[in-house]
């Protein structure tokens, strides 16, 4: 939470306070993943060994990533079980541990809150990230059941407490104080979050990543790329 104090006449003192709250609170979808990370990995390093991991580099489409696959693993399960740790601190609640998650988790809420800063610098969040990914082919339809990913989108997310929070007073010092002469308010707030924009369709012919960057070019709007899928 944040706040501010002000004194009003009579030496009363009023405090707004704010809910703190920078990431959507999915707090068990975020602990979840890192688990599943830090088990991806476990499951590689037992069947490859550490060092292997540690010599190979992801492929994407435009570029090699320079991190190893090892280097990329513990990178992901800090980023996640971090927002974790951040939604759960944000909130009021005790962050979750687990005996396969390696780091910490004031490193990892570290590490969340730099990435989350210069999110635009992620190489695979911060590039065109349009394209149509097959599923699987529908033999009774004869079409191909892709994923398509439209690109980011934004919504606000309203904030505010259901009950007013206990509250302690505490001097400059670090003592506790009466609340005589204090008026708490506790005000909402509202979030900018980004989201991907994904549907599920089924087609006849699949697009490329530049085919589809064409069509989504060409139709710009959601209902309209859908509609006149092929």
């Amino acid at each position: 939470m944040v706040g501010a104090a002000a004194m009003r006449p009579g030496r009363t003192i009023e405090i707004t306070i704010y809910p703190d709250l920078t990431v959507e609170p999915l707090a068990s979808y975020y602990f979840r993943r890192a688990e599943s990370y830090a088990f991806v990995r476990t499951v590689l390093e037992e069947s490859f060994g550490r060092e292997a991991l540690g010599k190979v580099h992801r492929l994407g489409p435009d570029v090699t990533a320079v991190a190893t696959l090892d280097q990329e693993l513990d990178e992901m399960e800090k980023l996640f079980y971090g927002a974790h740790v951040t939604v759960c601190r944000q909130i009021g609640m005790t962050p979750l541990s687990s005996p396969s998650i390696r780091t910490t988790a004031d490193a990892a809420e570290a590490a969340f809150i730099a990435w989350r800063k210069d999110i635009g610098q992620d190489m695979d969040v911060g590039r065109d990230s349009r394209m149509m990914v097959p599923v699987f082919y529908d033999i009774g339809r004869e079409k191909t059941k892709v994923w398509v990913m439209l690109g980011w989108g934004r919504r606000d997310l309203d904030v505010a407490f259901d009950t007013p929070p206990m509250y302690t007073l505490f001097d400059a010092q670090g003592a506790a104080v009466s609340s005589h002469n204090v008026h708490v308010n506790f005000h909402s707030d509202s979030q900018t979050l980004v989201y991907p924009v994904m549907a599920e369709v089924y087609v006849s012919k699949i697009l490329d990543r530049e085919e589809f960057r064409q069509h989504c070019d060409r139709y710009k709007t959601r209902s309209a790329i859908l509609a006149n899928l092929k």
